[in-house]
């Protein structure tokens, strides 16, 4: 069985590392701005940034390899693991974006064994991410992002919502950590047979 799955604040917890950056940035380099509505995980609505200043955020911090401070989230490590030992092939699909001065590809896939993550293959500069799980064949995927879940949803595939304070709105099938996960897909995969 394949699975797909994100990184950012799937199995690590990434927005606490992007979170202290944004205010560092705002104060630093924005005078300032501060937040518009600190509820909200999108950029565009937390704070009283331009696209250009968001984008130039997530330039600085992907030229600082910020994203290298993230942790792994809770039981992520432990369960993907325990999947992988058990013939499971782990495929990281994220939206991490290309750059032209640094090999993010290496980076994170570096980034994820030196922290202890077994995997198959690792992709990234997905916006969305159903034509990638359909192209690589996986049979379940998991994220954080309801939108990618929706997407990946339209091909077919299933999927589990990692469940966190920003994606409440969705009704489908979320999980609250990787042991549910992990029950979650051995019980399908038990089911195939």
């Amino acid at each position: 069985m394949k699975i797909g799955i994100d990184i950012d604040d799937t199995v690590m917890n990434t927005f606490d590392v992007i979170e202290e950056a944004a205010r560092y940035f705002d104060k630093y380099f924005l005078e300032n701005k501060g937040y518009q509505d600190i509820t909200k995980y999108d950029f565009h609505e937390r704070f009283y940034w331009t696209s250009e200043e968001k984008k130039a955020f997530f330039n600085y911090f992907r030229k600082n390899k910020l994203y290298l401070k993230a942790k792994p989230k809770g039981d992520a490590l432990y369960y993907l693991e325990k999947l992988y030992n058990e013939g499971y092939e782990i495929y990281f699909l994220t939206r991490r974006k290309k750059d032209e001065k640094l090999d993010i590809l290496s980076i994170t896939k570096n980034d994820l064994i030196s922290k202890g993550f077994k995997f198959t293959d690792c992709y990234i500069g997905l916006s969305k991410k159903g034509e990638a799980c359909k192209n690589l064949g996986i049979d379940v995927f998991i994220d954080d992002a309801v939108i990618q879940i929706e997407d990946v949803n339209n091909y077919g595939i299933k999927t589990i919502l990692v469940d966190n304070w920003y994606n409440k709105e969705y009704k489908g099938l979320r999980a609250k950590n990787f042991q549910e996960i992990y029950n979650i897909i051995r019980k399908w995969n038990n089911a195939r047979w």
